[in-house]
């Protein structure tokens, strides 16, 4: 039985405490996780993401949605953390309605968020929806980055639309 005072646990330290029983496979996720919601830490975005990712990692994609859901304050980590355990886990499609509840609840987008997205459309070969994120990132600012242009033209190439790619790969410095 593990005992953890919650006063002494601050969202940092359990996270680095959740990574190391990761990494050891010393302790069940589940026990992790109730150590989490006895010292309340789960409500934490820190905290909230790592779970979301230990999740992912062992494929229970529904105990990483019931993470992301108790999340106080999500923040664009944790939805992009959803996000990519939907892809890892082969919903795809699933990631992509979570990336549109996440913009329709106003959270900001950030690069790294809009590069997951575009990995899943380029994992699930979604043209039209890859293009409709593409103009996403070109109204953010975002599609001139390396990262983001890479992503771009990988996922235009694993849908079949070289000319897209060549295109993009053109404009990039």
């Amino acid at each position: 039985m593990v005992s953890v005072p919650s006063r002494m646990m601050s969202p940092s330290i359990f996270r680095d405490v959740l990574h190391a029983f990761q990494l050891s496979k010393g302790l069940d996720g589940k026990v992790i996780q109730n150590i989490a919601v006895k010292t309340g830490l789960d409500l934490d975005p820190f905290v909230g993401f790592a779970l979301i990712s230990m999740y992912s990692r062992c494929k229970d994609i529904k105990d990483a949605s019931k993470a992301f859901h108790v999340i106080m304050d999500k923040d664009v980590a944790s939805w992009t953390a959803l996000i990519e355990a939907c892809g890892e886990n082969g919903r795809g499609g699933q990631g992509l309605d979570v990336f549109v509840r996440m913009i329709e609840s106003g959270m900001k987008v950030d690069e790294i968020a809009m590069t997951v997205v575009v990995g899943k459309c380029a994992d699930l070969a979604m043209l039209k929806h890859g293009r409709q994120i593409h103009a996403h990132a070109t109204k953010l600012g975002l599609d001139g980055r390396a990262h983001m242009g890479n992503s771009l033209m990988d996922m235009y190439t694993k849908c079949g639309n070289l000319d897209e790619a060549l295109k993009l790969f053109s404009r990039m410095k």
